[in-house]
């Protein structure tokens, strides 16, 4: 069984970041509230108002952070939403303010992303950065996940159909997708 995209996505921006992520919502066996928790202790964040029951994520599919390894707060981070259906131009932008009630940190340090599983045309790219922030597109993704070596997961090569080819067509592919080794 091969990955979610939001595992995918996660891995692809730990290592565009050479950071760290966290997936939220389904199916961590976590709750959101207890997710939240461990955001704050590893972002050195001030934990503030709990988040309704109801809620499975808030909107967030990853939380990605770099660190400067000081255990001090005001670090990067990096709230992604992850969609892999081809609605996801439809899916609302992440409630920045909700966020920074559950957590107090500060509007300049927190980046709001997309990922998806879709390649973005040039010719929307700035409508859909505007939109949603820092992109992830399934190029960029499959760029972030081997431009620093192999993958440890399974690369999920459903994910990535057609990428090779994409990439070989805009010369900005080195080598060709490969399988990858599973952890044990």
């Amino acid at each position: 069984m091969g990955l979610s995209s939001s595992r995918i996505s996660g891995f692809a921006i730990e290592r565009f970041l050479s950071g760290q992520h966290i997936a939220l919502g389904f199916p961590t066996g976590q709750s959101f509230n207890a997710q939240l928790d461990e955001i704050a202790r590893v972002s050195w964040e001030p934990r503030h108002l709990q988040a309704p029951g109801k809620y499975k994520d808030d909107g967030v599919d990853v939380f990605a952070f770099k660190p400067f390894g000081d255990n001090r707060a005001a670090n990067i981070y990096i709230l992604m939403q992850c969609a892999a259906g081809i609605h996801w131009r439809n899916k609302g932008r992440i409630n920045l303010g909700r966020w920074t009630n559950y957590i107090q940190w500060y509007h300049e340090q927190i980046i709001l992303s997309m990922a998806t599983t879709d390649v973005v045309d040039k010719a929307e790219w700035n409508h859909q950065a505007s939109e949603y922030g820092l992109l992830f597109d399934r190029l960029r993704i499959y760029r972030c996940l081997y431009s620093h070596g192999p993958v440890e997961q399974d690369c999920a090569t459903m994910f990535f159909g057609g990428a090779n080819h994409i990439l070989s067509q805009r010369h900005e592919v080195h080598r060709p997708l490969r399988r990858c080794r599973r952890l044990s």
